[in-house]
């Protein structure tokens, strides 16, 4: 019954936005978010990204792809393999990041609503700011990320 009403779910969002993804609340659908990560047409209507698509090519994003998405709440990206030309700039109101092998992440000047940041095997150099920025923050996770240098 649970899966029924969560795909009742997803087609009332996909009901919302058929001709433009970047109307969408939430995204899930792997065309739609390399539409908007790779052409950064991203918008403030975006709450959540949730990707779990094993595939072996690289998708290459501006450092800017989620500025516009001020909204954006949850960004799950497993399996995903995306690089950048520099540090990916995530948005203030994130709360829920889970991104395996993320390139570089730099985080907004007032990440003070994140709870659940994990990052592992990340390309993450350091974490930008203060720890006391980070206020909310539950868990977190840098396992295997050879490149950070520090933790403030």
């Amino acid at each position: 019954m649970h899966d029924l009403i969560q795909l009742m779910g997803k087609d009332v969002v996909n009901q919302e936005c058929l001709d433009d993804p970047g109307k969408c609340s939430r995204l899930w659908i792997f065309e739609d978010v390399v539409e908007i990560l790779c052409e950064d047409t991203g918008r403030n209507a975006i709450k959540a990204i949730v990707l779990d698509f094993p595939m072996s090519e690289d998708i290459t994003i501006s450092p800017d792809a989620f500025t516009n998405m001020k909204g954006l709440r949850m960004l799950i990206l497993l399996e995903v393999h995306i690089s950048s030309e520099g540090p990916v700039i995530l948005p203030n109101e994130l709360r829920w990041l889970k991104w395996p092998n993320a390139p570089n992440l730099e985080f907004g000047s007032d990440p003070k609503k994140l709870v659940q940041l994990d990052v592992h095997r990340s390309r993450i150099t350091q974490l930008g700011g203060q720890l006391k920025n980070f206020g909310k923050l539950k868990s977190i996770n840098f396992s295997e990320c050879k490149s950070l240098a520090s933790v403030p």
